[in-house]
């Protein structure tokens, strides 16, 4: 994993989505955390983002092993 910017170049596509795909599963679970202990305002719209992160992180990980198999997502 890259740790700076000017790293990324260097790492193959697929490492990238699948650490994006980390980084959406862990702010979504951070606002579902959030609601639940009253720190966020529990509302649709509120869960409705958090969903849709996780959302985006799912389709990221699972394009990850697509892009290593040599198929075009």
């Amino acid at each position: 994993m890259s740790l700076y910017s000017w790293d990324y170049e260097a790492d193959h596509p697929a490492d990238e989505w699948l650490w994006m795909a980390h980084a959406y599963a862990d702010a979504s679970v951070a606002l579902f955390e959030g609601m639940e202990a009253g720190t966020l305002p529990m509302q649709f719209h509120h869960a409705r983002v958090a969903a849709a992160a996780f959302d985006q992180g799912l389709e990221l990980f699972l394009k990850g092993p697509m892009v290593m198999a040599g198929e075009d997502p």
